[in-house]
């Protein structure tokens, strides 16, 4: 290994390591740092200890805390509410051969709400309830299934797959995605928000306790060339 490998490897360590400590601290805290930390990867899911975040305002599709639930929500294998195909296997097929940067462009593209934005602004006394681009209020969709969902309420569209497929089968397809089939039929979305939002700051914590999170120690000398 080259004297120049080495220095960008132990660069590689001190950054993991610089993030994992941010991220230590921001779980402590309970509150987001100056700027967000970074996501190493999708292998922790990390969330603040309270979870208060995810029903609270909207946040930046690009930024860690969109990661931080679109990794939560892949964890969950969730599959097509029309095709009933896994998810992950649509991401695969599109992502195949792709870059990191083209990956999460395609998870990116992926993400839709569950209770459309057009939607909502039509309906003041519902939309109350929560900011529309809150983390609770993103599910991962198919661009197709989006595009079927259009500008209609849960309500309508549950009700039209529940004619197609019966409700137990949807329940079932709904359960894939944390959502609580009886609640978007009534369009219940303040209800449905703060009930997602338990469940993915239930799962988060179950994943990973902050109080075992553990620092990645820099390598304080690399092996020597054989």
């Amino acid at each position: 290994m080259t004297l120049k490998n080495r220095a960008r490897q132990q660069r590689d360590v001190d950054a993991v390591r610089t993030a994992a400590q941010e991220l230590v601290d921001w779980l402590r805290a309970g509150v987001p740092a100056a700027n967000d930390p970074p996501v190493i990867a999708h292998a922790r899911l990390l969330v603040d200890p309270d979870g208060n975040w995810l029903s609270k305002a909207g946040y930046r599709s690009s930024g860690s805390r969109a990661r931080l639930v679109r990794s939560l929500l892949w964890q969950v294998e969730p599959v097509d509410l029309v095709t009933g195909e896994p998810m992950i296997g649509i991401k695969l097929v599109e992502a195949s051969g792709s870059s990191r940067r083209q990956l999460v462009q395609v998870e990116r593209e992926h993400e839709h709400h569950v209770f459309p934005r057009s939607w909502l602004v039509k309906r003041p006394p519902i939309r109350a309830g929560g900011d529309v681009d809150q983390p609770a209020n993103l599910a991962l969709l198919s661009p197709a299934t989006n595009s079927w969902i259009s500008d209609r309420g849960p309500a309508d569209y549950v009700t039209s797959l529940d004619k197609a497929f019966g409700p137990e089968h949807v329940d079932r397809i709904l359960a894939t995605h944390l959502l609580d089939g009886a609640l978007l039929r009534e369009n219940a979305f303040a209800d449905q928000m703060t009930a997602r939002a338990d469940r993915l700051a239930a799962m988060a914590r179950r994943i990973l306790d902050p109080r075992e999170l553990h620092v990645v120690q820099p390598v304080k000398e690399w092996p020597r060339d054989v």
